[in-house]
């Protein structure tokens, strides 16, 4: 597990939709509500309370690939406070169940609001069932944000085969989603994949990783042609966030890394799943917003 902020942010450092009394945790990737009558609220008094121009999701189903930690499911608890349904998919069951669980204490979310089901997102014969066993037009808006890495290094010190298998893991496999997704989706819907900075502001080591984002963007905008006005389609591209993906380095290291971080960009922190939640929403309930990459970094593609 990632090991939580070794202190509360101060108060001016967090963002609008994180009250100043919570604690950030990262160790499942989402938020933490130390205060045991908050984390019990109802989903009706946490959609009532949304305000502002995040729109109602009443009576829509959200599918999220890689719903069971992290950005995902942080996705997956703004979506239920603006009253929608989700459909949390990954390949662990145990994970999924254990989400579902903490959607429940967390967000008082109910046994028939979090759905899960285990999916290889790799085998293209089980998301095709996955998606078989839908009815036509029954997901309103379908994120993606799964994709593991096949690590990094120098190009041309880089076997070929790595940089197939993350395209296999992180274009390849989206690609698969959506593609059996599109007769399931309903009109007026919206599909939301991810990248990250690395597409257009690389490094040394990060070919393989930044090719694979630039080319979810490019899939993301051709698509926003190809299915609009029916569907919307965006890409989302976050900055190094406090994630379970994470969960291998030591804690030393990864403090360091994400301090690193926040003191090298304007906003000053790294990221945390919920930055990416709040903004996932945003591009669910945006009606006007397609073709767009929305660049949810802290700053980094400004940075000095």
């Amino acid at each position: 597990f990632i090991s939580p902020c070794p202190s509360p942010l101060p108060t001016n450092t967090l963002p609008p939709y994180l009250p100043s009394h919570q604690s950030l945790h990262s160790s499942r990737g989402y938020v933490h509500n130390n205060n045991n009558n908050n984390t019990a609220r109802k989903r009706s008094k946490m959609a009532a309370a949304t305000k502002g121009p995040l729109a109602s999701l009443a009576n829509q189903m959200v599918v999220i690939f890689g719903g069971s930690s992290g950005m995902g499911l942080a996705a997956a608890a703004f979506s239920l406070r603006l009253g929608a349904t989700v459909h949390l998919v990954g390949r662990d069951e145990a994970k999924l169940a254990d989400a579902k669980g903490q959607l429940a204490r967390e967000e008082g979310a109910g046994e028939d609001d979090v759905l899960t089901s285990s999916v290889d997102m790799m085998s293209e014969e089980k998301v095709e069932a996955f998606f078989e066993g839908m009815k036509d037009e029954s997901v309103n808006h379908l994120v993606i944000t799964a994709g593991n890495g096949a690590g990094g290094g120098m190009f041309m010190d880089t076997p070929l085969e790595n940089l197939r298998r993350q395209f296999d893991f992180k274009f390849f496999s989206a690609a698969t989603v959506i593609h059996h997704a599109n007769k399931k989706m309903a009109e007026g819907g919206s599909i939301t994949l991810f990248s990250g900075a690395l597409s257009r502001r690389p490094g040394k080591g990060s070919a393989l990783l930044a090719s694979c984002n630039a080319a979810n963007e490019a899939l993301a905008k051709a698509l926003a042609c190809e299915l609009g006005p029916r569907l919307r389609v965006n890409c989302l591209s976050p900055g190094l966030t406090r994630t379970p993906q994470f969960s291998r380095m030591p804690d030393e290291a990864q403090e360091k890394m994400f301090e690193g971080f926040g003191k090298a960009i304007p906003a000053g922190r790294s990221g945390y799943p919920e930055d990416i939640g709040h903004a996932v929403a945003f591009l669910l309930t945006s009606n006007w917003v397609t073709g767009t990459v929305l660049d949810v970094d802290g700053g980094a593609l400004v940075r000095q």
